[in-house]
């Protein structure tokens, strides 16, 4: 029975207590009398006596005179006066009085105590609601069997409950478990081989890129537009060989004659012989004569998809780079390597079709035994040194990563490791295999009473972590030296564009513009515009010279926008977190009209031409056919106005262009037609 099944049954067995609870209240089995003013009456007749009156309605004559407290002679009673024959509970005394709600209430507190017993002991939810049901219905039908809810019946009912709430846990049972679950993020890599390579073919008028080509199989290709498998008949595995550049400087690979064929295997070790000193980072790797994913553990594994880490690949050659504690340092406890400081890793790579290695190629090598009398070393920080924080910024969260287990001080002095004030929290030094990705063990604080527009410096010292002998742990003996600029504001002194913005096209260039200043580098700032002032909708400014973002002190962006007004909001980051924000507003306008001559006349031996807007004007004296850049050029004065030699011999055919190249058109028409004869003379 699958868990939804249970929780179905076990809200079934709730709903039926609840049923049955609610037949019996309005079937008034429970003896509930309406609420009539809480009796009954009885109307006396010629002839009646107590006696009578009792015997009629089974009580006695005391009870009657007790009901009655007004007769004061039982004989002398009178035709046609009221008697009160019984009085019933109402109301909420009566519901609580009442056996059959005692046992409601009981059952109650059953339902809810076997469910958290049950819960308490791991049961599931499904679980839980049963053995609560089983446990309270059991105990409400015995109770309303006996008519008592406690008392002999009472506890015999209590103990049916029980019973079956103990069958219920038995069967129904399911603890809860809590099981840790790990999640690698790695790069997505397409299956191997091709086998799929044939359907990026079939996509009807859509042709196969080769992007979705190479995500159909490892040796998916491109080939003249259709997807095929590469190599499709390639059954031989990649080999493997020693990549001698990967090795660190200073060591060496050996033979190792211990290794049984068909495994290979080396051994590494110092250039002059012996052990890897602890914690000391070394690379090594391995070349495949084709492309090839190649994987390590320390573990003999027989198949590739079983091997836990992934070489760095470039090309044919894969690598890994990494650290290693000495056997000292390593916890009796410790479930990881336990072999006397001696580490063994095997290699096995496969091919794009799938093709792997059928034996392991191993690496050998041994850690140097004995105290490691080196002290820690801080490698890197999560900032960067002498890197710049915002204005005002009076605190920072800082990580050092350091190279071996290690507790770290703080101190805005130079002083000694135990003289400085602030401890660290440090990596769990329980393990030396707590390290990150790159072989460092972290250590994180919270650096305090940073100033504006002044260095900040502190001084860090570490003390090594030894697990087996607290006399050999190391100290530095000189401080790891970090400090951070305070700065001031970042400063927008300007942004465009403030005009109205005009061109001929329907589409139009503008450029946003902003200068910065002060900040943490001078001015030198990084710029983004939304135009909603949304903090999720800004969008960088592009730098043409492709240089630090964090190096300018200019910026531009080009924008291409239709006619209307527009509003921008602009934003500036330093490299310290400072930034300054700032509006801008214009107008774009697109100019499709030519420019229109308004006045033409004669003025002192001169042709003067006026025109509606800034604009260069050219003529020739036989038609308007001619090409603008070849027309005669009159001389321009103030922008707008227009001179050339006044001639009567001929026709003036005018031809006029703005500065956003509208001109006449067709291109055989004129802005203006002077005949000298037909011009006024003078203004």
């Amino acid at each position: 029975m699958n868990n939804k099944a249970k929780i179905a049954i076990s809200e079934i067995l709730i709903l039926l207590v609840g049923v049955f609870a609610f037949c019996f209240l309005i079937s008034g089995e429970i003896g509930i009398v309406s609420a009539d003013g809480g009796s009954t009456t009885y109307k006396i007749v010629e002839g009646d006596t107590l006696s009578k009156i009792a015997e009629k309605f089974g009580t006695t004559v005391d009870e009657l005179l007790k009901l009655n407290p007004k007769i004061t002679n039982p004989n002398e009673i009178k035709a046609g006066a009221d008697l009160i024959t019984s009085t019933s509970n109402t109301g909420l005394k009566a519901l609580l009085s009442n056996p059959i709600i005692q046992s409601l209430g009981v059952a109650t507190s059953l339902f809810l105590g076997t469910r958290a017993i049950t819960k308490k002991l791991g049961g599931d939810q499904a679980s839980q609601n049963i053995v609560g049901a089983s446990t309270a219905g059991a105990y409400f039908l015995a109770s309303l069997k006996s008519g008592t809810w406690f008392g002999t019946w009472g506890l015999a009912s209590f103990g049916i409950g029980a019973g079956a709430g103990l069958v219920a846990l038995a069967i129904t049972y399911r603890s809860k478990k809590i099981k840790p679950i790990t999640f690698e993020c790695k790069q997505w890599e397409a299956t191997t081989g091709g086998e799929k390579c044939e359907e990026c073919n079939k996509q009807g008028i859509f042709p196969c890129s080769e992007y979705q080509c190479r995500s159909l199989g490892q040796n998916c290709e491109l080939i003249e537009d259709k997807c095929v498998w590469k190599n499709r008949l390639d059954i031989k595995y990649p080999v493997i060989t020693l990549w001698q550049d990967a090795l660190t400087e200073g060591y060496r690979y050996s033979d190792d004659n211990a290794v049984s064929p068909p495994n290979k295997g080396v051994i590494i070790e110092k250039t002059s012989g012996g052990c890897i000193k602890p914690f000391t980072p070394i690379s090594f790797g391995v070349s495949t004569d084709e492309n090839a994913k190649c994987r390590l553990d320390p573990e003999r594994k027989d198949k590739f998809e079983d091997m836990r880490f992934e070489l760095q690949r470039s090309g044919f050659n894969h690598s890994i780079q990494t650290r290693f504690p000495g056997p000292d340092a390593i916890n009796a406890e410790e479930p990881e390597i336990q072999n006397d400081g001696t580490y063994q890793f095997f290699v096995r790579c496969q091919d794009y079709n799938g093709n792997e290695n059928p034996a392991n190629f191993m690496f050998k090598f041994c850690v140097e035994k004995g105290p490691d009398f080196m002290p820690p070393q801080i490698e890197q920080t999560s900032l960067n040194n002498g890197g710049a924080i915002a204005f005002n910024q009076s605190s920072v969260d800082l990580n050092v990563y350091v190279n071996k287990p290690s507790d770290c001080k703080w101190s805005a002095q130079d002083k000694s490791y135990d003289e400085m004030e602030n401890q660290m929290d440090c990596s769990e030094s329980e393990s030396v295999f707590q390290m990150n990705l790159e072989m460092l063990y972290e250590c994180s604080t919270t650096l305090t009473g940073l100033k504006n527009r002044q260095e900040n410096k502190f001084y860090f010292r570490c003390k090594s972590y030894p697990l087996l002998n607290e006399s050999e742990r190391r100290t530095n003996t000189q401080s790891y030296e970090f400090s951070l600029l305070g700065t001031q504001q970042l400063v927008i002194d300007s942004v465009g564009p403030n005009e109205t913005i005009r061109d001929s096209t329907g589409i139009i260039q503008v450029t946003l513009t902003a200068e910065t200043s002060a900040g943490a580098d001078q001015g030198r700032a990084v710029c983004s515009f939304s135009e909603t002032e949304e903090a999720d909708d800004y969008t960088e400014f592009f730098y043409e010279d492709g240089g630090d973002l964090f190096s300018h002190y200019s910026h531009k962006q080009e924008l291409y926008l239709a006619e209307g007004d527009y509003e921008y909001f602009i934003k500036c980051v330093d490299l310290g977190g400072n930034s300054d924000f700032k509006k801008v507003n214009f107008k774009v306008e697109a100019d499709s009209e030519a420019p229109i001559v308004v006045r033409a006349y004669y003025k002192e031996g001169y042709l003067k031409l006026i025109t509606n807007e800034p604009a260069d004007c050219v003529y020739d004296s036989k038609d308007c056919s001619y090409s603008f850049d070849d027309g005669i050029s009159l001389t321009e004065v103030e922008d707008t106005n227009h001179f050339t030699n006044w001639n009567t011999e001929i026709d003036f055919h005018v031809k006029c262009q703005d500065k956003y190249g509208n001109q006449p058109s067709p291109p055989d028409a004129c802005s203006i037609i002077v005949r000298p004869s037909d011009v006024y003379s003078g203004e």
